[in-house]
């Protein structure tokens, strides 16, 4: 989807990638940016 707009696709994915809550990963987000 993202590919056919042009746009390159980044994941953040760590050695924790899918552990703690969205809220979590939510006020990590911009930290990590």
């Amino acid at each position: 989807r993202y590919k056919a707009d042009g746009h390159d696709t980044i994941v953040l994915a760590g050695a924790e990638y899918g552990s703690g809550s969205s809220r979590d990963w939510a006020a990590k987000g911009p930290m990590l940016l």
